[in-house]
């Protein structure tokens, strides 16, 4: 079992331009950067991308938001992830309740502007 916890894991979900690099492992493989979570995985934030065990898209968004991620690149990834239906407004809020302000701020911000632009874009959908 490998997930991801990184902000390049948001290039498996195409919400990013970075390449995958460094995976949470179950044990330590040779060569392997091993990075751990204090926020424990519920069986919900956990997809299968590739044949590979990694967070799920809400999840990712939520920890590059707090890991100090770039803003830019959390408000285009939520866009993004929305705009294909990949993650609901409710997924993004639930993964950002329990983080610090900052996160949950941010994560509101770029709900708020992903959803202006899905109704400006004309696109029925309901998420």
């Amino acid at each position: 079992m490998a997930i991801s916890r990184t902000d390049k894991l948001l290039s498996l979900y195409e919400l990013a331009a970075t390449q995958a690099g460094h995976f949470t492992t179950a044990q330590a493989a040779a060569g392997a950067r091993i990075h751990t979570t204090a926020v424990p995985l519920r069986a919900d934030e956990i997809a299968t991308r590739f044949g590979v065990r990694i967070t799920s898209p809400a999840r990712t968004i939520a920890d590059v938001a707090e890991a100090g991620g770039d803003p830019s690149v959390v408000m285009d990834a939520t866009a993004r992830a929305m705009a294909t239906g990949l993650v609901s407004a409710a997924e993004l809020s639930a993964a950002a309740k329990d983080r610090p302000a900052r996160v949950q701020e941010l994560l509101r911000r770029a709900i708020r502007d992903a959803s202006a632009g899905q109704e400006g874009s004309g696109d029925a959908r309901t998420h």
